[in-house]
């Protein structure tokens, strides 16, 4: 899954998703979830940043 981090648009595949320390397929509204992104340092991400799903991957 490709996501967006807004307000920057800073965009990167997720490795994995997680809740609890076991894998998710896909997390649902409401779901506290952390996850695992490539090629992004912590640095490049600060707190009120909001990821999103990019529209290719909704329609699929």
């Amino acid at each position: 899954m490709v996501v967006t981090f807004g307000p920057t648009s800073l965009t990167t595949d997720v490795k994995f998703v997680e809740m609890h320390h076991e894998a998710l397929q896909k997390a649902l509204p409401g779901y506290n979830v952390g996850f695992n992104v490539k090629n992004v340092a912590i640095k490049d991400l600060k707190s009120g940043f909001v990821d999103f799903p990019h529209l290719i991957d909704l329609l699929q």
